[in-house]
């Protein structure tokens, strides 16, 4: 078992990065059902606070990339060029995950003081949101085949001692 003390930056970073991928989208979850459950304000509020954690917490996955990215590259056969795919999509994805969380604040507030502007702002953070799971999607997958070539679309299997599965 590894030990607080022994993990390097490809631990903390798979330990941080799912975590704002994870609270927007059960954020969005729970926008929709503000839509459909009596006391929607109730759960856009907590829609909200669950933009809002994970706008905050896109900061430390950011910065454990870092670290994550030393040691990868240290690896033998680590491709450096999908190494900088993911972090650029990461960028990307951390730029929209702080827009999304300032947008939460800003509705949150625009629904406690009853502003005009209120159901506006919500739309604009159910679409922030969105955008949001589709680039936490593209950089997800960009983080995976990294390591997991089974994943990438690029290698095919060579016909080793795969078998489809079905039985003859």
């Amino acid at each position: 078992m590894i030990k607080f003390k022994d993990m390097n930056g490809a631990h903390w970073h798979l330990l941080m990065n799912h975590i704002p991928i994870m609270f927007p989208a059960a954020g969005l979850l729970v926008m929709i059902m503000s839509l459909l459950m009596p006391g929607g304000a109730r759960f856009r509020q907590a829609a909200y606070f669950l933009f809002i954690i994970g706008a905050v917490s896109a900061y430390p996955a950011m910065e454990t990339g870092e670290g994550a990215e030393h040691v990868m590259k240290s690896i033998p056969g680590t491709d450096k060029k999908l190494i900088h795919e993911h972090e650029e999509m990461a960028e990307s994805l951390a730029v929209v995950a702080y827009i999304l969380g300032v947008l939460s604040a800003i509705c949150w507030w625009a629904e406690w003081k009853s502003k005009a502007f209120a159901k506006w702002a919500y739309w604009s953070t159910l679409v922030t949101a969105l955008i949001l799971l589709i680039l936490a999607y593209r950089t997800g997958v960009s983080g995976g085949i990294i390591k997991h070539q089974e994943i990438r679309a690029d290698l095919q299997p060579t016909g080793g001692n795969e078998t489809s599965g079905e039985h003859e």
